[in-house]
């Protein structure tokens, strides 16, 4: 008996045991109250170790002088646009996120943002301060979508001891000198029949050549025009093809291997090159006490100059849960203080004139030539970034010999045209479903 009353004791205390650690892990498992804050979910793409510190010590910032907003910073590593599209069509949208001059026009004309125009007038945001380039991409009549956080022209690097080596004691000013100094810094050293230094490297990636279709009058774009196959814009594109296949002061396809072109300017192996702001910080790094290089505008034609702008803003999704919330973000981020910050890590430069104008910059030759370039720069603003893609094999066919100028622009522009025309059959497509499910659904209310 005595046994038995031992057994069913022992089987009662480890019910209890089991019943207690069950209720102690659930308890632990307990969802923590649901906070009273207002949250913002803020997404960038993936940035560097220094600014990903910077970011997320600005929101820490942000959060501490905003006891009521929570912002929840998230870097989307990989495909970037991909992750802002799903999220956005399943109900997931990130409130803020980056978005570039040359996605600009898909998401405004897609109805994904949120007019700003409103708040920026109601708060008396000066946009006099920002550089009017850098505002453009965002701007559709008087509405704008978006605030540039920072920003940077194109400007030319050039390579101070592969110039003094060739008796040149100064950047060319316009594109005759730049041709007639190219071919000085182009040599074979050991007469093996290779070049060993370039004069110039150049990308076809078409912001890196479009200020040579502008500085010979030509244009991209005008709303969804293509405008690119016209003379003066081939002129340019003529001419910036024939630094490789007329002079010979930048490489053909096959005449040099995949080399960075920063890593090549390193190694004193090109005289030139465009570049932007956030070049200077890994050229300091890696070049130091082996690498001697200054900054210059860009060349001008004849009477013009003109660089290519790059800038990135800060938008709201018109799928945010708390538009308010997102805009206090964004007059953060993008006001004078959160842009002075911005610019302390010489990634990029600043888009309010401001900035530029402040201290920060007092004495400083090299950031000076870039702040120079704000006043004459143009932000390449596709109307569709599905067009870039013949713009880029434009320059491929040419260097490969495959295509003249002429030739490989009219097919890119014919190219262009018909993703243009296909985007907007699919619009129109679009909107007579939405067109018809709105007069059914009226048709049924009326019966």
């Amino acid at each position: 008996m005595n046994k038995r009353r031992k057994i069913v004791f022992l089987s009662v205390l480890c019910c209890f045991l089991i019943l207690s650690i069950i209720l102690f892990i659930g308890c632990g498992k307990q969802k923590e109250a649901p906070s009273d804050k207002r949250i913002v979910r803020y997404a960038s793409w993936t940035a560097t170790i220094t600014e990903l510190k910077l970011i997320k010590q600005l929101v820490k910032d942000f959060n501490e002088a905003h006891k009521d907003i929570e912002v929840k910073y998230e870097v989307i590593p990989g495909d970037y646009w991909s992750k802002i599209f799903t999220t956005y069509a399943g109900g997931r949208s990130y409130d803020v996120f980056w978005m570039d001059s040359t996605m600009s026009s898909g998401l405004i004309n897609k109805g994904m943002l949120v007019d700003l125009s409103p708040l920026i007038k109601r708060d008396k945001i000066n946009l006099d301060d920002f550089y009017p380039a850098l505002l453009a991409p965002f701007k559709r009549g008087e509405r704008i979508y978006g605030l540039p956080k920072d920003a940077c022209p194109l400007a030319l690097f050039w390579n101070k001891k592969v110039f003094r080596e060739a008796g040149i004691q100064k950047p060319p000013d316009n594109w005759d000198e730049f041709v007639e100094i190219g071919k000085k810094i182009t040599v074979d050293r050991d007469n093996d029949g290779r070049i060993d230094v370039w004069g110039f490297l150049p990308g076809n990636w078409y912001p890196l050549w479009a200020p040579f279709v502008w500085q010979w009058g030509g244009k991209f774009f005008e709303d969804t025009s293509v405008c690119f196959d016209e003379p003066s814009a081939i002129e340019g594109f003529k001419f910036f093809c024939e630094l490789s296949t007329k002079h010979h002061i930048a490489p053909l396809r096959g005449e040099i291997g995949e080399i960075d072109v920063r890593k090549a300017f390193l190694m004193n192996k090109v005289g030139m090159f465009f570049g932007g702001w956030w070049d200077m910080a890994d050229l300091d790094k890696y070049g130091k006490g082996r690498l001697e290089y200054g900054i210059a505008p860009l060349p001008k034609h004849k009477d013009t100059r003109i660089t290519t702008g790059f800038t990135t803003s800060l938008v709201i999704s018109n799928k945010s849960k708390d538009v308010e919330a997102s805009w206090e973000l964004i007059k953060f981020l993008t006001g004078k203080e959160g842009q002075l910050r911005r610019c302390s890590i010489g990634m990029a430069g600043p888009s309010r004139r401001s900035v530029a104008h402040s201290e920060m910059f007092k004495d400083k030759a090299r950031e000076q030539t870039f702040i120079a370039g704000f006043d004459y720069c143009i932000v390449c603003t596709p109307p569709t970034p599905e067009v870039m893609t013949p713009l880029t094999e434009a320059v491929d066919y040419v260097m490969m010999g495959n295509k003249t100028p002429e030739q490989a622009l009219k097919d890119a522009a014919k190219e262009c045209r018909r993703i243009l025309s296909e985007l907007k059959s699919t619009s129109s497509r679009k909107q007579g479903n939405i067109d018809t499910g709105e007069k059914n659904e009226k048709e049924q209310k009326d019966q």
